[in-house]
Formats: C-alpha cells, sequence, structure tokens
C-alpha cells in the first residue's frame, strides 16, 4: 500500500483498501469469498512474480513476441496477457504443476508429477513461529511494500 500511498495513507483506510483490490482485479469488483470451510482451507500459490520472472519473460517473449524488459504495458494488459498464455509456456507449465491435480494418475505418474511439483514450488516467505497481531501483521507488510518500492525506485523515494 506504501507504494500506491506513500506515508500519507487515505481515510477511511478501508476505502484505500478497496480502491487497490479494485485495480489489482483489473477494475472489477472485487467478491468476498464464501466462508465455507472449502474457502477456509490454505490455497496454494499459483505463481510468484520474482520466483516466476524467467518463466515470464521467455513465457511473453515466445507467445507474444514482447519484451517485458523494453515494454511498459499497463497492469491490467499486463495481467491480462498473463493469465491468458498457452499452456505450453514455461509459467504456465511451473502453475500447473502447482496447482495441478494427480487424480487418476498411476504411481509412476503421480512420483514425477510431485518431483516436478516439489522443483516448482514457491517457498514460504517471512514463516514466523508465532501468530502475528494485526498491528505487526500491517507493519511487516508495510516495510515489504517500502523495500520492494525501493528497489524499484531507489533509495529515498518510499
Amino acid at each position: 500500500m506504501t507504494a500506491f500511498f506513500g506515508d500519507n495513507w487515505p481515510q477511511p483506510y478501508d476505502e484505500a483498501v478497496k480502491q487497490a483490490l479494485w485495480f489489482y482485479c483489473l477494475g472489477k469488483p472485487h467478491e468476498k469469498e464464501e466462508t465455507d470451510k472449502q474457502s477456509l482451507k490454505p490455497s496454494r500459490r499459483s505463481y510468484d512474480f520474482e520466483i516466476d520472472a524467467d518463466a515470464l519473460y521467455t513465457s511473453f517473449r515466445a507467445a507474444y513476441g514482447i519484451d517485458l524488459l523494453q515494454e511498459n504495458l499497463h497492469w491490467w494488459a499486463f495481467r491480462e496477457l498473463m493469465l491468458g498464455l498457452p499452456d505450453d509456456t514455461p509459467f504456465k507449465q511451473r502453475v500447473y504443476y502447482r496447482t495441478g491435480s494427480t487424480e487418476g494418475m498411476s504411481a509412476k505418474q503421480k512420483k514425477q508429477f510431485e518431483t516436478r511439483r516439489a522443483k516448482y514450488a514457491i517457498p514460504e516467505r517471512g514463516a514466523v513461529d508465532h501468530k502475528l497481531t494485526l498491528n505487526e501483521r500491517d507493519a511487516a507488510i508495510k516495510r515489504y511494500v517500502a523495500d520492494r518500492f525501493k528497489e524499484v525506485y531507489g533509495k529515498g523515494k518510499a
């Protein structure tokens, strides 16, 4: 959120978060997940922009002829193109192994699949031994975003 607002967090805070989610969700309303038991299960992360940067780059080059280091794509265009990448691209293959099901596979196929799943697994960041309070979590998120902002725009701008 610091990347959006700097040190001047707008009030009400809930509205600022709502607008950031609106932007992230391509201008569509952010729908709250249902609170049934299925949605309470932790979901497996399917991609990570840092870990998958090389696969995204090569996939965009192969599928669209776009050099992500040269092009200045709007977030919405980038995200739509990313989600629409063909299944045979390196990025989509990683996503498949991270989220795919082994149901109906033979034991040998399952073993091969799980080997690839482990190869492409996204490590958990910031794991802690205790549960964070809401204030601790918010502070950690602010630090993380500020650090990423500094990486992109240089020191002293966050």
